[in-house]
């Protein structure tokens, strides 16, 4: 299943767009994002998208980026923010998997 996030995913969004990637997880299919459009971000929206991966993790249901379909904006802020720092931890992981458009 694709799911083509928004060129706003900030707190304004986060609430609209957390049923519909937790329900793309329970539906058990693979989840692969298309950040590609993402042009405006913050800190919640990246925790919006490290939320889901760790529910997807618990739920044995692979979510990922496609690749090439993660907009640098998405990079900066999870950067800014010290969630790619070089560990394996679950919020890292959805930026290890695939690199940014």
């Amino acid at each position: 299943m694709i799911i083509t996030l928004p060129p706003e995913l900030t707190i304004a969004q986060a609430a609209e767009w957390k049923e519909p990637l937790l329900a793309a997880v329970r539906s058990g299919e693979e989840v692969l994002l298309d950040g590609s459009a993402v042009t405006r971000t913050d800190v919640v929206g990246v925790q919006l998208l490290i939320a889901a991966k760790k529910s997807a993790l618990a739920a044995k249901v692979p979510l990922r980026f496609l690749p090439g379909k993660r907009s640098a904006e998405l990079d900066r802020t999870a950067e800014s923010a010290g969630l790619v720092v070089g560990s394996d931890a679950p919020e890292e992981l959805l930026w290890k998997e695939a690199p940014h458009a």
